[in-house]
């Protein structure tokens, strides 16, 4: 009880730090970077995708972008691994979204959709980079997939490998 008690204030905190334009990046940067705010993130994500099982047929495709290649990825700026995560996270995100357009989904691809929109907002309003957008031309390696357990364990892959890799990079690490 205590321990979803602190993950609910850790993910209000979270809320209050994204749609307050008056908070300075740096310091929502700060807390993107904190390894205990990412685990946090990552518990709820872990208890919610539970709730998915099976390999139920999506109505339509959901491009996974979670490979990394060590040599490229460790050429990149970081202002381009900050577009390559910003773009795997738009693609996953896009992609839930089309298939939920099917009223036969899941309801774990809606609350999968909802954390994964949680962490492009993070890593979207996070770190003074300069101006990055999402584009889908930073990723490489990506695959479509069909399959409600597929995309589950992708979104997992993408948020404990890419993600977590970028985060290790933050200007200002705080793990």
């Amino acid at each position: 009880m205590a321990h979803s008690r602190l993950l609910l204030l850790l993910l209000l905190t979270g809320m209050i730090f994204t749609h307050r334009p008056e908070v300075h990046a740096r310091s929502q940067s700060l807390q993107f970077c904190r390894k205990c705010v990412r685990n946090a993130l990552m518990k709820r994500f872990e208890m919610q995708v539970l709730k998915c099982s099976g390999s139920n047929e999506l109505p339509s495709s959901v491009r996974l972008c979670t490979a990394i290649q060590p040599i490229e990825w460790n050429n990149k700026t970081f202002q381009e691994k900050h577009a390559d995560v910003l773009a795997s996270l738009q693609m996953l995100h896009d992609g839930l979204e089309q298939a939920m357009k099917n009223r036969t989904t899941p309801s774990c691809l809606v609350n999968l959709r909802v954390i994964v929109q949680n962490y492009l907002i993070l890593v979207k309003n996070n770190f003074q980079s300069g101006l990055v957008t999402a584009s889908p031309s930073a990723v490489q390696h990506c695959s479509n997939e069909t399959t409600l357990n597929k995309v589950v364990n992708g979104s997992k892959q993408l948020l404990k490998g890419k993600l977590e890799i970028f985060a290790k990079e933050c200007p200002q690490n705080n793990n």
